[in-house]
């Protein structure tokens, strides 16, 4: 076809040919498939005037399936060829819509499974209607619906023909109640299907039919609402009321998206924006709800699976579960009264297991520890780095994913932007939570552990704390326990706890130890014990059972270690705590500026004084000013001895090298070499360290059973040394573990010499750019002393060579050209030498002179440029003319050069005298 011509897309001549085919061919039942990525690009006649041109054929049955691809196909005049042409089933999708690669297969499939539905064109009598308000007719195709304004009873009998066979005769039909389900999405979307070709079409559109489609929806709505109630802690109510709004909530969507898509209320902001509305509110690929339900790594089928598993388990169990006494109120939801409990001990546990997996998700109860979590895609890859904001306290002690679903169906307006956080009492930031983490009794805890052990219940509790209903991960309720762990025995001391926060450690610990016999956690628990350097590596670089193990955070030994805490009491054994120190410190500071070419990273840590950003600047300034005044002494005048900035540079450096030498040997005399503790008590690395701070470790050494004095000792200064020097050293976490730890001596001494080379290596740079910088702003005070009050005075040739000679330069009319190379005799300008009598380089002819001539220049608006050019040409006409002249810029920017601003009037008042004296020059020349 002709679409396919190279230069861009020719949609006319495309649906030219569908519609000469159509016209042309014999047959009485055709399929129409349009497949296009890109509007019309190949200029007139335009797709439009081959779109009036098309009908529906009498006498030929045609159903035509359009596939957009991308976010450039063109909507509009898809959906108007639809609509024209298509006169079959009014369950064919409206619109296929690939919008990427892998959906274009996905929605080929769909058409696929359409066309294996077949056609077959039945006649109905008596006579109803495929859309309300529409004549009646006799015709329909095989899975449409057809609305009939009258009672079952009095349409009996049905007799349905197939052409070709004898009629079937149907009465005495039991009529069945239709669910607001089945209207949402079946007869609804028929509906809107024929709505939308219609009005596409400019054919009559019965607008009553939205008072019908209101009408019946409301009937059958408030007949199910009766039964529901407030309450939610039965799982039968949940789902009554969860159906029931969801419904409510889909309705009026619908009807608002298909008024819109027929004109009658707002407008698309573009054509992509109608193309999601009708797949939304007309009938659709019928694989296009269920795809949502795809999830990475673990599909619909793995979620059946999951649940046949849970159901066996369960019933193992279930005469046990049933057994245990109700929960207590205190271990409940306090504001639903849901626990997990009541929902494994309800009767109709069942019937929630039987719902799709996100209704299951949100309606089924995870009671536990309300927490505000940050929601960060690092958490999500490795649960081990989840962080916790905030634990709330009494009386939200006890919360239930219940009471965040409830709060975002009910006040969607006050989720929290990122985190999907919502806020139990309006004036108290504390009862801020977006997660919950599970846990049970010491109680309850063995009789449960065969049911939270299972797949789908680590599904509910990875959507409980990550919120994410899409992955499966069984690290997420252990990491997310040891983390709420170490975050309450930091916030609340060992010795006055309150009894909710005692209460909320003994339900942590019954939780956490129903996975500790989990073959992975049980081999990383030996190897800590025993060979605890292998154990707190990234990655261990030996093998245990032919696997290495992961040390993912430092959440995890540290929890684990506690976990363990009454079996290495009872064998006299304790946590590798300065290991653990060690290794803490090295995830920290591993990449701390490795970036940063200019950072001095062992000061930061050993020097208070060069470490502090002020004080450092103050000793840097200090050196700087001795410096500046040691290279005044050496040089006198700078004018004097340097011609350009540049050439000042070039001899600032040189000094600074010399006088930075004597300075090295000193500066560990400048400085007390000692762990900068306060940066240390800051330092965090929540990517590799997980939520764990200088704070967590003492609180879990006291925790783990250490004295005072074996505190005192652990995190000394002398060992803090040893451990930051080892650290800054090699980032390594293997090579680091591996190393055998220098004596303090040596690491004062490896600490040392590198707090003293950083800071010479620093000081050399600073110190030229500050020493630069001052001295240039000295040399550009004297430069502009006599260069910016004095007017440069044409010279003739004589008048240079003698007053050159006088100043001890060799030239005379033979050399003058040899000499003074750029000379503008017309002007009385030289060009490689400066002019101003005052200035110490008056007449010496310099390469560079253009650089000393420059720094008068460098103020836009302070210069008068050619001034000279325009006194020479205008010297007759005064000096206000002149100065009008130069002061209007029409002189600049000539010959390619850009232009120049111009001075105010007021920068040449103090000029005028000597513009006189310029002028008068050039009268006489």
């Amino acid at each position: 076809m002709e679409d396919f011509s190279s230069g861009g897309t020719d949609l006319t001549g495309a649906l030219r040919t569908v519609r000469e085919e159509v016209t042309a061919a014999n047959q009485n039942y055709i399929r129409v498939f349009l497949v296009t990525d890109g509007a019309h690009g190949s200029g007139a006649p335009y797709p439009e005037s081959e779109i009036q041109k098309m009908s529906a054929h009498t006498g030929k049955t045609i159903d035509v399936y359009l596939l957009g691809i991308s976010n450039g196909f063109p909507v509009n005049i898809s959906i108007d060829l639809r609509s024209r042409l298509h006169n079959g089933s009014a369950n064919v999708p409206s619109l296929f819509w690939g919008k990427n690669y892998q959906e274009i297969g996905e929605q080929l499939d769909g058409i696929g499974r359409e066309l294996g539905v077949g056609h077959i064109s039945l006649t109905v009598t008596p006579e109803g209607h495929t859309l309300p308000g529409l004549p009646a007719t006799s015709s329909i195709h095989l899975g449409e619906w057809m609305y009939f304004p009258r009672s079952a009873t009095e349409i009996m009998p049905i007799t349905i023909t197939v052409e070709g066979q004898e009629p079937v005769i149907l009465q005495n039909l039991t009529p069945r109640p239709v669910t607001m389900r089945h209207l949402l999405d079946h007869v609804y979307r028929q509906w809107n299907s024929i709505l939308i070709q219609r009005h596409r079409n400019k054919e009559n559109v019965p607008l009553e039919v939205f008072d019908m489609m209101e009408s019946f929806f409301r009937y059958i709505y408030n007949s199910v609402t009766q039964g529901t109630t407030d309450q939610v802690s039965s799982i039968t109510a949940r789902l009554n009321k969860k159906n029931v709004k969801t419904y409510d909530i889909q309705f009026k969507t619908l009807l608002n998206q298909s008024k819109t898509v027929i004109g009658i209320e707002g407008k698309f902001k573009n054509e992509l924006e109608l193309a999601e509305t009708i797949l939304k509110t007309t009938v659709t690929n019928r694989k296009y709800d269920t795809r949502n339900l795809k999830m990475k790594g673990h599909g619909q089928s793995e979620y059946e699976d999951d649940i046949r598993a849970f159901k066996r388990t369960y019933e193992a169990n279930k005469a046990n579960i049933i057994a245990l006494p109700d929960p207590d109120p205190e271990d409940c939801c306090r504001v639903t009264m849901t626990s997990t409990l009541k929902d494994l001990q309800d009767d109709d546990l069942y019937q929630l297991l039987d719902e799709d997996k996100f209704s299951f998700l949100k309606q089924f109860s995870i009671s536990g520890i309300p927490i505000l979590a940050p929601v960060k895609d690092a958490a999500q890859i490795n649960p081990w780095v989840f962080s916790i904001k905030n634990i709330l306290v009494t009386p939200f002690t006890i919360l239930s994913t219940q009471t965040l679903e409830f709060s975002a169906d009910h006040n969607a307006d006050g989720l929290g932007d990122v985190n999907k956080d919502i806020l139990l009492q309006a004036d108290n930031e504390n009862t801020r939570f977006n997660a919950v983490i599970p846990i049970v009794t010491p109680q309850t805890a063995e009789t449960l552990k065969g049911v939270i052990r299972t797949n789908l219940f680590a599904m509910c509790t990875t959507f409980s704390i990550l919120k994410n209903p899409h992955i499966v991960d069984h690290n997420a309720h252990m990491a997310a326990l040891g983390v709420a762990w170490l975050r309450t025995i930091r916030d609340y001391k060992l010795q006055d706890r309150p009894e909710f926060v005692v209460k909320r450690l003994e339900f942590i610990d019954a939780t956490a130890n129903l996975y500790m016999d989990r073959k992975a956690y049980a081999r990383y628990s030996k190897v800590l014990i025993d060979n605890p350097r292998q154990a707190l590596m990234t990655e261990s670089s030996d093998e245990f059972d032919g696997a290495k193990i992961k040390c993912e955070s430092f959440v995890k030994p540290m929890f684990f270690y506690h976990l363990m805490k009454d079996k290495m009491v009872a064998t006299k054994q304790k946590p590798a705590l300065s290991l653990m120190i060690l290794e803490f410190i090295g995830r920290c500071l591993s990449n701390y500026k490795m970036d940063d070419p200019e950072a001095n990273r062992f000061t930061d840590f050993f020097s208070e004084v060069l470490g502090d950003p002020e004080r450092r600047k103050q000793w840097i300034d200090q050196h700087g000013q001795g410096i500046l005044s040691s290279f005044q002494k050496t040089c006198g005048n700078l004018l004097n001895l340097y011609f350009t900035l540049d050439d000042l540079n070039v001899g600032v450096k040189q000094h600074v090298l010399r006088e930075v030498e004597a300075i090295a040997a000193s500066i560990d005399k400048d400085m007390e070499v000692a762990v900068n503790f306060e940066k240390i008590k800051r330092i965090k690395n929540t990517g590799s360290c997980g939520d764990v701070t200088w704070a967590s470790l003492h609180a879990f050494a006291v925790e783990m059973g250490y004295s005072e004095e074996e505190r005192k000792e652990e995190f000394s200064n002398k060992k803090v040394l040893i451990y930051v020097c080892q650290a800054l050293k090699i980032n390594n976490s293997k090579e680091r573990l591996k190393q055998v730890l220098p004596s303090y001596e040596d690491a004062l001494s490896t600490v040392t010499k590198a707090v003293v080379d950083e800071n010479t290596k620093t000081l050399k740079t600073s110190l030229q750019k500050q020493v630069m910088k001052m001295a240039s702003e000295m040399w550009r005070e004297q430069y502009m002393k006599i260069h910016a009050p004095t007017l440069v005075m044409p010279m003739t040739q004589q008048e240079i060579i003698a007053a050159a000679t006088a100043c001890g330069i060799q030239v005379d009319d033979n050399t003058f050209k040899q000499v003074y190379k750029r000379y503008n005799a017309g002007h009385g300008l030289l060009g490689n030498a400066c002019q101003i009598p005052s200035c110490p380089h008056y007449l010496k002819p310099q390469r560079n002179f253009n650089q000393h001539l420059s720094v008068e220049r460098e103020v836009e608006g302070h210069f008068p440029h050619q001034l000279h050019l325009v006194s020479n040409t205008m010297a007759k006409k005064g000096v206000d003319s002149v100065v009008q002249a130069v002061t209007s810029g029409d002189h600049s920017g000539n010959n390619g050069r850009r232009k120049k601003t111009p001075p105010q009037p007021d920068v040449l008042e103090p000029l005028k005298e000597q513009i006189k004296t310029l002028t008068a020059k050039y009268q006489q020349n």
